[in-house]
């Protein structure tokens, strides 16, 4: 199954996939853009070749019971200016037969604190979020205070919502 572990920049999404990992050590992690990116010079030729090839192979282990962790599953239909590129990467991400994404939902204060990339424009991406994720079977992690980390009990939650998802 795959499942998209979302977030703005500073959230918390490679800690989450790191202790998921640790504790479910058969889950498989899969860092990439959310789809083939568009570039222009042979170098982008062949990455998006590769990077194509992968996805493939992604939907054929999807078929099995692995848990398969795709940081960043959703980022380009999030963050694209681009309303068509974004829609057309949304369709592509909702094509995959067995998925469901993780929202990590973090104060926004919280995460200019920790210095992320969105700057001012987190309410906004925030939104965008919110829109895309209604495609899909969606837990939002929200981590509590004082320090808004992810915790055991987030991925024992997390576990327990991919299982209930998986076929």
């Amino acid at each position: 199954m795959i499942v998209g572990i979302e977030g703005c920049s500073g959230s918390g999404k490679t800690t989450f996939i790191n202790k998921f990992i640790e504790k479910y050590p058969e889950a498989i992690r899969f860092r990439g853009a959310g789809a083939v990116n568009v570039g222009i010079q042979s170098r982008w030729q062949e990455y998006n070749f590769w990077m194509h090839n992968i996805i493939e192979q992604l939907d054929k282990l999807n078929n099995s019971k692995n848990i398969i962790l795709w940081d960043r599953f959703l980022t380009d239909a999030v963050h694209s200016e681009d309303i068509i590129y974004a829609s057309e990467i949304l369709r592509a991400m909702k094509s995959h037969s067995n998925k469901a994404a993780i929202y990590i939902d973090v104060p926004n204060l919280i995460l200019k604190e920790r210095g992320t990339k969105e700057g001012d424009e987190i309410t906004e991406h925030k939104k965008r979020y919110q829109s895309v994720l209604k495609s899909f079977n969606t837990l939002t992690i929200t981590p509590e205070a004082p320090d808004y980390y992810i915790t055991d009990e987030h991925i024992t939650q997390a576990y327990e919502f991919i299982k209930k998802q998986m076929k």
